[in-house]
């Protein structure tokens, strides 16, 4: 590490590395000597980007030693988006990351119409589950979840209880879901939800981890606990990570989240384009959304003073 580049190189930073004629990026890890024995590359310069937040170094450094797997490969996947791209130094020096491709995707979004009648059977359904999903969908999602095909949303949208519209997303794709729902009143609680709630939140801001486990048959209650519990950890100044099984279950749950919690809900997972993830990217580390939900691939997110 050249001596002019020590007060901006510290661990988390990326930095540019010449291989040849090619710049790669790297990762600041540490300050300790060198000690490979073999020669050594010196850093070009200093990224200009966010640093990887050190909870997350430390994160790779766990899963490279838990999976036996080089940690090189385990910090791309706490890199920001368009890490993977080629490094531009600027006309003054400065290196800086490839810009995402792309700036959103063009889908086929599915409305509830508001007074719309039930029209009843495998139709009804549909209606019902874009309905609890806050009454916006991608149509593909919209599939998926009900089980349903897109000439049953066309002819839904025939008989005037849907609509679909082609739309652009904006750079974080909430648009695709419209404004948040009108906030929900929290119900009250079971005596078992509320010893539940009670005991999660006793934990939170301890500063020490633990697991615990809510068990509960389908339509117990389990996500009204969760929904308190994360209210709490907002209360606290922490954020929050809510992973589900499968991504196709992400719109379902984010409409819940959003009615209760706002519009600080970012989303987090693999089929989200470069530019989208970028900029969930840079919300989630800004702090300006502080519940993070998505699939396996969120738990890499940068959320600052995960509490839950």
């Amino acid at each position: 590490m050249p001596a002019h580049l020590h007060a901006r190189a510290v661990p988390g930073a990326l930095v540019a590395v010449r291989l040849g004629r090619r710049a790669l990026l790297g990762v600041v890890v540490g300050r300790d000597p060198p000690t490979h024995e073999g020669t050594l590359l010196p850093v070009a310069g200093v990224v200009d980007a966010p640093a990887v937040p050190p909870d997350l170094i430390a994160l790779a450094r766990w899963v490279a030693s838990r999976t036996l797997t080089p940690l090189g490969a385990c910090l791309r996947l706490v890199l920001p988006p368009g890490s993977e791209g080629a490094l531009r130094r600027g006309p003054d020096g400065t290196w800086r990351l490839g810009a995402p491709a792309g700036q959103g995707r063009e889908r086929i979004v599915a409305r509830a119409v508001d007074g719309a009648a039930d029209p009843g059977g495998r139709k009804g359904a549909v209606l019902a589950e874009l309905r609890s999903a806050g009454g916006t969908l991608p149509a593909a999602d919209l599939v998926r979840i009900a089980g349903t095909t897109m000439p049953t949303l066309r002819r839904m949208a025939d008989d005037g209880v849907i609509t679909l519209d082609a739309e652009r997303a904006d750079a974080s794709g909430l648009n695709w879901f419209g404004a948040p729902p009108p906030p929900d009143a929290p119900p009250d609680l079971t005596t078992e939800q509320q010893a539940a709630v009670t005991r999660i939140t006793a934990r939170l801001g301890s500063g020490q981890g633990d697991a615990l486990l809510l068990h509960g048959v389908t339509g117990s209650g389990k996500t009204e606990v969760y929904l308190r519990a994360i209210a709490r950890a907002r209360e606290l100044g922490l954020g929050s990570l809510v992973l589900v099984p499968e991504i196709a279950l992400t719109p379902q749950f984010l409409g819940r989240l959003r009615a209760r919690l706002g519009d600080r809900v970012a989303v987090w997972h693999s089929a989200l384009a470069a530019a989208e993830r970028a900029a969930e990217y840079r919300r989630i580390a800004a702090g300006d959304a502080d519940v993070v939900l998505g699939a396996r691939s969120a738990v890499f997110a940068p959320i600052p003073r995960l509490g839950l």
